[in-house]
Parts: C-alpha cells; structure tokens; sequence
C-alpha cells in the first residue's frame, strides 16, 4: 500500500510538472489556469483523494462522499484488511514536528506547474490553512500484524517510502 500511495504523488507531481490539462469533463475555472493537481487526504476515514486543482487554490474542494468536481476517478481507499493510515505528522525545518490529529480535519498536498515541490493545507475543506516551513510530511500505515508502512512527502517534492 505504501508503494501504490506513493505513486499517486508521483503521478500527481508529474501532471502538474508536465502541464497536463485535465479530463475533458473536469473545466478549469480561472483563467489562466496553472496545472495544479494533489491529494487529499479526509481525516478519520482511509479514504485519499487524487484530484485536479481547477479553481488554483491547491486545495480539494470535491465532494467527500462521491467522486465529482475536482476528484479523479475514485477514491484511492486503504483496504483495512490491508492496512491503515494511523498517523499523519509532519516536520518543520526548524526541528519540531506535530501531529495531524481528529476526524473532521484533512490534509491537501499539492504540486502546480512549473514547481515539482510540495504544498502542505492543513483543516476542513471550507477552512484549510497552508503550513509554512514543513520539510516533510509523514503518512504512517499500520498492518493488521502491526506492521508500520511510511511515505513520506519533502516539500522539495521528493517522495520516499520506509
């Protein structure tokens, strides 16, 4: 699970790097648009979104319940059979580090054009708030057996798992 997580920001990163313009069924809204595309992540649910940023404000603003607006295809669902996001953290540059914690709270990171770093938005869909001076962000997975599973994503845009 981590290697198909991290491909989905690979993929992500590259559609924005490489000027992708969405799927006929998905319009921009602003003009002119910046290819700009992510993943969303909704706090308390294995649910992680892919999406195509078509209004630039490098966040999610789909639907949480179905796959409509700026959502691309379905949601990338963590089979808990399989594994389960437990821990989203991440790391600042001056050393400390904090935890994403609640189940109303999500995580948008994005990639837009011509930059293939990171951008991290923290909170609802309605109210997120950018987090500045992040050096990674962290999504820890747990196996049934208890097993730990870890992507992490550097502003800089590399992608690593451990």
């Amino acid at each position: 699970m981590a290697n198909d997580m991290a491909l989905k920001f690979i993929e992500a990163q590259k559609n924005a790097s490489f000027g992708r313009y969405p799927p006929s069924n998905k319009v921009p809204i602003v003009s002119p648009w910046k290819p700009s595309y992510g993943l969303f992540f909704k706090g308390g649910s294995q649910d992680v979104f892919p999406y195509v940023d078509l209004n630039s404000n490098k966040l999610y603003t789909g639907s949480l319940l179905s796959c409509n607006n700026e959502c691309l295809g379905s949601a990338f669902r963590m089979p808990v059979t399989v594994a389960s996001i437990t821990e989203v953290r991440f790391w600042y540059l001056n050393g400390t580090n904090t935890t994403l914690t609640g189940g109303n709270n999500t995580l948008h990171i994005s990639y837009t054009r011509p930059d293939t770093g990171a951008t991290f938005y923290y909170g609802s869909v309605t109210g997120a708030t950018m987090l500045n001076n992040v050096d990674y962000a962290q999504i820890t997975m747990t196996t049934p057996e208890g097993s730990m599973l870890r992507v992490r994503v550097a502003a800089s845009g590399r992608v690593h798992i451990f």
